[in-house]
């Protein structure tokens, strides 16, 4: 990207951070791809009762429910969301 005003080139660096998403084990580099992967056919399918961020599948929707909710699934979560916002802010 090129900013003529001050006569540079802004670095790839700005741009969003690429998310994985390990239950189909394929990347996406925008907001725009992640929505959309997310919101597919093959990813709906794949994930159904299933946690990515644990890595664990659930045995019915109720499991999966109250696996969602618990403190180590949380605590996951936030790690990390922790990891990635580090990520992005050694890229800045």
């Amino acid at each position: 990207m090129r900013d003529d005003s001050m006569d540079v080139t802004i670095p790839d660096m700005c741009r969003p951070c690429a998310r994985r998403c390990r239950v189909c084990q394929t990347s996406a580099e925008s907001e725009e791809e992640w929505r959309e992967h997310c919101d597919g056919a093959m990813h709906r399918a794949r994930s159904q009762g299933s946690c990515e961020v644990c890595d664990i599948s659930a045995t019915s929707p109720e499991l999966l429910v109250q696996h969602l909710q618990g403190r180590k699934h949380l605590r996951r979560l936030a790690e990390e969301a922790d990891a990635a916002g580090a990520r992005c802010d050694s890229l800045n």
